[in-house]
């Protein structure tokens, strides 16, 4: 890799015990890089999320049909559907975000809109009497738990990597702490 000159940004700053200000420097070598690793990250759990939130769901669906065969089962595979949809639409919104740092107009409608289409589901089929209401509670919360588990997994993976374009620690004097 071509090494070119180091740039860098305030990104924060943070006032000392002593009274001194101390501001967290940022490299904006490999930043573009670590934006396209990181966005390629969050689709890889995506992914993984869906894969194992329909195993997941169709085998809890099939075992809730020897409690309860009318709703339940249809209801937990509907609740969690409608987690992962959720999901890849968050996603979906959240990369226009990744470039900016800041929340555009359009990552808010969408935002909205996917809540309100959300909303406006649950209740017809409530209304329906199609869907049981545990069961959907029990779907969304197998993704929920599925997102935390791989977002976890994803974390310590990432942890592990170190790169020497960490932010700096630079005090008020100028001088240089990592």
């Amino acid at each position: 890799m071509e090494e070119g000159p180091q740039i860098w940004f305030v990104s924060g700053e943070k006032k000392l015990s002593n009274g001194g200000h101390s501001f967290f420097l940022v490299s904006l070598r490999g930043l573009e890089t670590s934006l396209g690793s990181q966005r390629k990250q969050a689709m890889n759990l995506v992914k993984r999320v869906n894969t194992q939130g329909i195993i997941i769901l169709l085998i809890v669906s099939v075992a809730s049909a020897f409690y309860e065969w009318k709703k339940l089962p249809v209801s937990i595979f509907i609740g969690g559907l409608l987690g992962l949809v959720n999901l890849k639409g968050l996603a979906w919104g959240l990369k226009d975000f990744s470039h900016l740092y800041r929340p555009t107009g359009k990552v808010i409608f969408f935002s909205i809109f996917r809540f309100f289409t959300l909303a406006l589901i649950l209740i017809a089929l409530l209304l329906l009497k199609l869907i049981n209401l545990i069961g959907i509670l029990i779907g969304f919360t197998i993704i929920f738990i599925l997102v935390l588990k791989e977002g976890i997994r994803a974390a310590k993976e990432s942890s592990g990597t170190i790169t020497n374009d960490e932010p700096k620690n630079i005090d008020s004097t100028g001088s240089c702490h990592d």
